[in-house]
């Protein structure tokens, strides 16, 4: 779950997946900070005419249970150009695992 929540992350910022899509694992600040982040990585891309599709590979997750219903992870995501780091903060909210914080570096 944790891979594929960060890939999903990166690829909304990317711009290749909606970010209403993740919106059953992630808090309404997460949505507000991603989508502000968006915009960045939009206008980046649009100033250096960089059109490439780029596919994200995740690596091995580091999870760290700080209590029982606290835990924080940290996956690598590889493109073809660059490596990631991915950092995610995840609560037990509202009887399921919630994003409280997700940090594409």
């Amino acid at each position: 779950m944790i891979q594929k929540l960060a890939i999903y992350g990166y690829e909304a910022l990317d711009g290749s997946r909606s970010i209403a899509q993740l919106g059953a694992w992630i808090t309404r600040g997460v949505v507000e900070q991603l989508t502000s982040r968006r915009a960045a990585w939009t206008e980046r891309r649009s100033l250096y005419r960089d059109n490439r599709r780029l596919v994200p590979v995740p690596g091995k997750v580091h999870l760290s249970q700080l209590s029982n219903r606290v835990a924080e992870a940290t996956v690598v995501v590889q493109t073809e150009v660059r490596s990631t780091a991915i950092a995610i903060r995840l609560e037990f909210l509202h009887q399921r695992w919630r994003a409280t914080d997700l940090t594409v570096l």
